[in-house]
């Protein structure tokens, strides 16, 4: 099976490269040869992606009277953030794993798991280190207070980002900066090629000379994406305090396009199966099973169709609901 092959070597090509430890071998061939080769070097919005119907539901859903919808992505292509934008992206949108375009820097070692106690163990939700978020906070306070930039560490490690426009040097900027890079004509890619069969796919073509490095400390940055040897309190842009709040207080859970094989996706399941919280799973194929402990639908389809079914379902009840409270 092509597809299935497919899928395995993609999967071993991710595990391999998505790692602090191996971008730290070689900032400049993790980029060349994995990162740029993958993923879009300015990010999604030029390269013709557009929201599709689904993302439009959802923000539609957190929109409607009486709504208390939140968002906590996955994705990192920002297609939540240019619909949901619209209207309050703080308030109800969490990108959990970062997103493309943006970058951070991280420290020249460390050693970030989640096997240490945290603070409040006994919270009903758990997705990342309290006590880790504490601590690089008074790392920030007291190489503040001590007048010395030496002791504290790089306010882009944990608490800023990066955007394009600020990386170094400038031949970096003008491959990964979207104003002034142009898909399919980037100024340090080579002209494309009539023979060529990838001539299309100009992503591919595109390569540093070095490293972009971060404006804060002048060491190579990373892309802003959660990455397999990071949790999700390594940076602020996660949210995962918030993402906590959000899932130990939610009525109901809605899982959309999900393969269930990331950390949030089993706390979410946990955390239903344990409080009793219904779980809505809107998928193509991949379904969650109904047990004694977890209440789970499966409404399978293109999310396009499902999605929008659900709003004007939704639609439909506050209007009845109107209707016979005027009664």
């Amino acid at each position: 099976d092509n597809t299935a092959t497919g899928t395995a070597l993609w999967e071993e090509v991710v595990w391999t490269n998505a790692t602090r430890e191996a971008f730290r071998k070689d900032p400049l061939k993790w980029y060349n040869d994995f990162w740029l080769k993958y993923f879009p070097a300015t990010g999604y919005e030029l390269c013709g992606y557009k929201p599709s119907r689904g993302h439009e539901a959802i923000a539609e859903l957190t929109r409607l009277k009486v709504s208390d919808v939140r968002v906590i992505t996955q994705n990192v292509d920002n297609l939540h953030a240019k619909t949901i934008c619209q209207w309050d992206t703080e308030n109800c949108l969490i990108e959990a794993h970062g997103r493309v375009g943006l970058y951070k820097c991280i420290p020249e070692e460390d050693s970030d798991t989640d096997s240490e106690s945290d603070e409040d163990e006994d919270r009903p939700v758990k997705l990342g280190s309290r006590k880790k978020r504490i601590a690089h906070k008074r790392a920030l306070n007291d190489g503040k207070n001590d007048g010395n930039k030496n002791n504290r560490p790089c306010v882009y490690e944990a608490m800023k980002n990066i955007q394009p426009s600020e990386l170094n040097p400038e031949d970096v900027r003008r491959v990964l900066d979207p104003v002034v890079a142009h898909v399919g004509h980037h100024p340090d890619a080579p002209p494309a090629s009539s023979d060529d069969a990838d001539a299309d796919d100009s992503n591919s073509r595109i390569s540093l000379k070095e490293p972009p490095l971060c404006p804060g400390c002048s060491r190579p940055c990373m892309p802003q994406a959660l990455l397999f040897d990071e949790g999700y309190h390594s940076h602020s842009h996660y949210k995962f305090e918030t993402a906590e709040e959000w899932i130990a207080n939610a009525s109901a859970l809605v899982f959309v396009g999900t393969s269930f094989a990331v950390t949030i996706t089993d706390v979410a399941l946990e955390f239903a199966r344990k409080k009793g919280v219904p779980v809505y799973n809107f998928n193509l194929s991949d379904r969650l099973e109904p047990t004694s402990r977890l209440h789970a639908e499966n409404v399978l389809g293109p999310a396009d169709d499902t999605l929008t079914s659900l709003l004007a379902l939704c639609r439909k009840k506050l209007s009845d609901d109107l209707y016979f409270n005027v009664k």
